[in-house]
């Protein structure tokens, strides 16, 4: 029944990610013919001559992709893994194939062999991980790893995917300094964010044990809470901050001491949604009324890359977060799911009154994304 669950929750998640994956390429919709006496065979040859885009650029198609490839494996859980992972891959080629031969159509958008085989690449990277996993195959990957709550390796995977984001490494020294420069040269601490940074990390240890029983070892929990920041440092454009230092060297005592309360969970839930809320509420100061923007994933849209992914990795942990603690402590999933879209909506309609914020839907977009992963992610439960 579980496995069902699922593979339903799978499906919709891949059709939910094929969905947003159309809409951005073929965004703002606005088409035009050829030029005059160029084939469709033309264009794509052109198209392969492309060059490659920024790194940014690159990140985003290889990324956009993985959730597709996971999703699709994940829906296809019934059928054996050599037919379901090949059947993730050709759709996941199929896809990208046709956004960009959608693209050649579309005034400012440039098709670009490049893209394809990015966008290939990161739905391949997806289906092949859900395969080994084993995710939503109650644990029997093609490893057949100890995999409890596959659920929460996912949020598990974005919330250090966030925090080791563009997670390319940096060779130069004087690149790593900068990095230190803000511990190093630290005049005072801002102690509300080391409280709401404390928080996260407080459920993402939470999340670490959930995954499988290695997570519950200290050691891999401080590997993880203190090896996290210190791998920012030689990551190019990353600073760590004092408060970053601080909220995961707190985290661990604070957390063996919470784990030992049977209402831990319900805790944590009351932690991570004052985190999203004073996060989402920041900086506190209300303005005038701005229009409310009904275009999901703006940011992404218009070229942002960098602030738009690391945007959509940390929303899908924090509802991703709030739905998972929510379900663990008896919750039902769709009403814990309606309540987070509507927690993400009600934040969204305040910050078109916060100078600095932009109020869109795209929050309550990924909301919804975060409770389909968490449906079909699920494993086996404890």
């Amino acid at each position: 029944m579980a496995q069902a669950e699922s593979a339903t929750g799978a499906r919709l998640l891949a059709w939910l990610m094929a969905g947003v994956i159309l809409y951005g390429s073929l965004y703002p919709f606005a088409y035009r013919p050829l030029p005059d006496g160029m084939t469709l065979m033309q264009a794509g040859l052109l198209a392969w001559r492309a060059p490659m885009g920024g790194r940014g650029d690159v990140l985003a198609n290889a990324v956009l992709y993985m959730p597709l490839g996971l999703a699709t494996v994940l829906a296809l859980a019934r059928r054996p893994v050599w037919l379901a992972l090949p059947l993730a891959l050709l759709a996941c080629a199929v896809l990208t194939t046709l956004a960009e031969v959608g693209q050649m159509f579309v005034p400012g958008r440039v098709a670009s062999g490049w893209d394809l085989t990015l966008n290939a690449a990161g739905g391949c990277a997806g289906a092949v991980a859900g395969a080994i996993l084993g995710i939503g195959r109650a644990g029997h990957g093609l490893v057949r790893p100890r995999l409890v709550d596959g659920a929460a390796a996912l949020l598990l995977a974005g919330w250090l995917g966030y925090r080791l984001y563009p997670f390319v490494p940096a060779i130069d020294r004087g690149e790593w300094l900068r990095s230190l420069a803000p511990v190093l040269n630290a005049t005072g601490i801002d102690l509300g964010r080391v409280l709401r940074l404390g928080g996260l990390w407080l459920v993402a240890v939470r999340l670490l044990e959930a995954v499988g029983p290695l997570g519950r070892r200290g050691w891999v929990q401080v590997l993880v809470l203190l090896g996290t920041p210190a791998a920012a440092v030689p990551i190019v454009d990353r600073v760590l901050t004092p408060e970053e230092l601080l909220a995961a060297v707190l985290a661990l005592p604070v957390w063996w001491v919470l784990r030992r309360w049977r209402r831990a969970d319900a805790v944590l839930l009351a932690v991570m949604l004052a985190a999203v809320v004073a996060e989402g509420m920041a900086p506190y100061r209300f303005g005038v009324a701005r229009p409310f923007g009904w275009l999901p994933f703006g940011a992404v849209l218009h070229g942002q890359y960098t602030a738009g992914l690391q945007a959509v990795m940390l929303k899908l942990f924090l509802y991703g977060g709030l739905i998972w603690l929510a379900v663990r402590i008896g919750v039902r999933w769709l009403t814990a799911t309606v309540a987070v879209v509507g927690l993400a909506l009600a934040i969204g309609a305040v910050q078109t009154h916060l100078p600095g914020r932009s109020g869109e839907v795209t929050d309550a977009v990924l909301a919804l994304g975060a409770a389909l992963v968490l449906r079909s992610g699920r494993a086996r439960g404890r």
